[in-house]
C-alpha cells in the first residue's frame, strides 16, 4: 500500500498549503514509477522526485522501498543552493572558542609536550 508518512503530512501542508486526497497520493506514486516526473537524486535516504500536482511542482522524497512518501522539501529546495543552507540553518555547527582552536594546532601541542618533559625532569 503505497501512502505517506505524518511528517511528509505535515511538510506538506507547512510548505505547499495542501492537503492531497488518496487518488492524488496514487497519481503522485504512478507518475514517479512512470517517469512523468523528474528524478532529481537517489541517495541512502531515498530517490527524490520533482512532481506536479494540482498544477504545482512539488519536491518529494520517497523511499527505497517506493511504497511511501518521506518528506517534502522545500519549493526551492534545488535553487541557489538551498538544499545546502537548509540543513545549515537548521542544525548549525557550535562555534570553536580560543581554547579549543589551539588545543586542535599541532603546534600548540608539540610545545605544551615539551614544557611537560621539561617539567619532569
Amino acid at each position: 500500500m503505497k501512502r505517506m508518512t505524518d511528517h511528509a503530512r505535515d511538510r506538506l501542508r507547512e510548505r505547499y498549503h495542501m492537503a492531497l486526497s488518496g487518488r492524488e497520493i496514487a497519481q503522485l506514486f504512478a507518475d514517479c514509477e512512470s517517469g512523468k516526473a523528474a528524478c532529481m537524486r537517489r541517495d541512502e535516504r531515498g530517490a527524490t522526485y520533482v512532481v506536479r500536482v494540482r498544477e504545482v511542482p512539488v519536491v518529494a522524497l520517497i523511499n527505497h522501498a517506493g511504497d511511501r512518501i518521506v518528506t517534502f522539501f522545500p519549493p526551492d529546495y534545488f535553487n541557489r543552493g538551498h538544499r545546502l543552507a537548509h540543513r545549515k540553518n537548521k542544525h548549525p555547527r557550535k562555534q570553536r572558542g580560543k581554547a579549543s582552536e589551539m588545543a586542535m594546532n599541532p603546534e600548540y601541542k608539540r610545545a605544551k609536550l615539551k614544557r611537560l618533559d621539561m617539567e619532569d625532569a
